[in-house]
This record gives structure tokens, C-alpha cells and sequence, in this order.
């Protein structure tokens, strides 16, 4: 959206990107990547009480801030090159793994010695036989028959909210109505169901790489193809046709030099510290122009009281900033 204003000369002086994906050409090793997803685990194995005593008594911060240093320190250097490692340097893995994300290490895949975030979810509280949200990992639910597929109709963190999804959540649509003037008498393509994702949830990819069982994993954009291979081309800095096409964030930011980013992400949706290292991988001048934020909430961060109200002070500060910068 941002790239085709710019295109547009729409002048914008600011981008939000709300627990989603930031691409700005960044070159992160999968590695690391994949290490960064402890800290994750470990904000929410604090949260359900399932760390060892020590890193339980410590506060969440420092919890995941010792969780995080020995992912980058142990983890991702074993990951480089698993194989090379030998059995008890594999062990001592897996027991970091046990300590820093409270699941057993029976369900860490031996060979890859990675560990999921959908095993993850469905094993932390075995004793309860509970699972938990993939979109906020504090929400759980009695867990399903883990034979039959995880859907997102039946998430913990999505099933309390099916309604307030489908556009029946009247504060929502009396500020899209009334504040921002937005007049449509069209029906809200809600995420489930005939109007958005065939109905019911099942086999709507027929096996296709990078499915769960059926469902996509970006299951919210079963309407568009996304195949970068069939995506067009641009002129690439040097004015030669047929590059491969630059990610739209950095296309927009290259059109408008004063365009700032902001990422906002929750700590029980999404690796935080990932979030980190990707900005901090992000080529300059670009990583000059973007801020990141992480708070104690899911997905749908802004649904803690506590979490909007530092939102909405964060906020005010990045439009006073962004637009601040664009005058000048």
C-alpha cells in the first residue's frame, strides 16, 4: 500500500506495520532466525509457570533476556551445522532447549534439533492437557485430539473472537462508518466461511508446500497468489530492466526519503528479538528510518488496556515525528 501511494506522490509520512511481516531487503542467517524463536517461547513458558525455578524467579525480561543470549551463544551455532555436532554436544542442546522453553525434550525433533511453534503450543502444558493460541500463546483451551489438524476456527486465541472477526463488533464499525467517513454498503469479507475461505476448513490446498494439513499456513490470504515466480519485474538502481523486484517497503522508502516505519509486535505472538535482528540487518540509509516496538500482549495487542494506553502515547510520539520530519 505504502509503494503504491508513492507511486502516487502521496507524500505519507509514516508507515505502521502491526503484528506482521517486515521486509526491507534484510539478510538475516535462517540459523539465527530460527534460534530467535527461545526468547519467544520462554516469555510464554514464564507466563504459564513451566521454566525452571531459577529463570522462573527472575522477571519476565530477564527470563527472556537469558533465554535470548543463550540462543545466540549455544543454539545458533549448533544449528549452522547439526550433523557435525556429536551426541553429547546434541544432548546439551536438547537440554537447553528443555530448559529455556519448559517442553519436554521428547517432542525436539533430534536430528534438526528444532522445535517448532506449533509443537511448541500443543506440548507446554501436557500435565493440563491444554494447548495454547498461536496468536497469543497466554490464551488456552482444552486440547484438541492432536490427531486431527490444527484449524483456525478452534485456535484458543482466535475461537473467543470469531464473532468480533466476522465484522459484528459495533465500536469497530462505527468508527470505520462514522469517524474515518468510510461509506460501503458491501458485506465485511471476514476470514471464515464462504465470503473469504471455503467452507468447511479443510483440503483448500491439496497438499501444496508449506501447508498444515490442508490449510495454508498463511491462511488469511487463501485469495491471493503470492508466487514469487510469476510476480513481475522492476528497474533495479542501475536502470537495467528484469531485476528481480525489490520488496515494496524498500521501493517506498527509496521513492520518499522521509517515509519512517514503525514495527509493532506482541511478545506472546511473535519472536520480538527476531523482530530486532531484522532491523538491525536492515542496509542503511534505510535502518535510520524505522523503529520497533514489542509489548506484553498477542496478536491483537491493543486489547490489553494496559498495552493501548502505552500504544497510544507511542503513537502520538511517531506521527509527531514522522510528520515533523516531513516538513522539514
Amino acid at each position: 500500500v505504502a509503494e503504491a501511494l508513492e507511486r502516487r506522490r502521496a507524500g505519507i509520512a509514516g508507515v505502521i506495520l502491526i503484528s506482521g511481516f517486515y521486509d526491507a531487503g534484510q539478510q538475516v542467517l535462517p540459523a539465527l532466525r530460527t534460534a530467535l524463536n527461545i526468547p519467544m517461547f520462554a516469555a510464554a513458558a514464564h507466563y504459564h509457570r513451566r521454566l525452571p525455578p531459577d529463570l522462573q524467579a527472575l522477571d519476565e525480561v530477564h527470563a527472556v533476556t537469558a533465554a535470548e543470549d543463550w540462543a545466540r551463544r549455544v543454539y545458533a551455532p549448533a544449528l549452522e551445522s547439526p550433523d557435525t555436532l556429536s551426541p553429547a554436544a546434541r544432548t546439551l542442546v536438547i537440554e537447553g532447549l528443555t530448559r529455556y522453553t519448559g517442553v519436554a525434550g521428547k517432542y525436539i525433533d533430534g536430528k534438526s534439533l528444532k522445535l517448532d511453534k506449533a509443537t511448541f503450543a500443543d506440548h507446554l502444558l501436557d500435565d493440563e492437557d491444554r494447548e495454547l493460541g498461536r496468536y497469543d500463546m497466554r490464551m488456552t483451551l482444552p486440547r484438541r485430539d492432536l490427531k486431527l489438524m490444527w484449524i483456525p476456527t478452534r485456535d484458543p486465541s482466535l475461537a473467543p473472537l470469531l464473532d468480533l472477526m466476522q465484522g459484528t463488533f459495533p465500536p469497530a464499525i462505527r468508527y470505520v462508518r462514522a469517524t474515518l467517513g468510510y461509506r460501503n454498503d458491501l458485506l465485511y469479507r471476514g476470514p471464515f466461511g464462504g465470503e473469504f475461505h471455503p467452507a468447511p476448513l479443510v483440503d483448500v490446498t491439496h497438499g501444496a508446500s508449506g501447508d498444515l494439513g490442508g490449510i495454508f499456513t498463511d491462511w488469511m490470504t487463501i485469495m491471493w497468489d503470492k508466487d514469487a515466480k510469476s510476480g513481475p519485474t522492476d528497474e533495479s538502481k542501475d536502470g537495467q530492466a528484469g531485476a528481480p523486484k525489490r520488496p515494496p517497503l524498500v521501493r517506498a522508502m527509496e521513492r520518499n526519503p522521509k517515509l519512517r516505519v514503525w514495527n509493532i509486535r506482541g511478545w506472546y505472538d511473535s519472536s520480538c528479538q527476531a523482530l530486532y535482528e531484522e532491523v538491525k540487518q536492515t542496509p542503511e540509509p534505510l535502518r535510520q528510518r524505522v523503529l520497533s516496538s514489542c509489548y506484553p500482549g498477542g496478536h491483537m495487542l491493543y486489547t490489553d488496556v494496559a498495552v493501548r494506553q502505552a500504544l497510544q502515547k507511542d503513537f502520538a510520539r511517531f506521527v509527531g515525528d514522522a510528520l515533523s520530519g516531513r516538513n522539514r
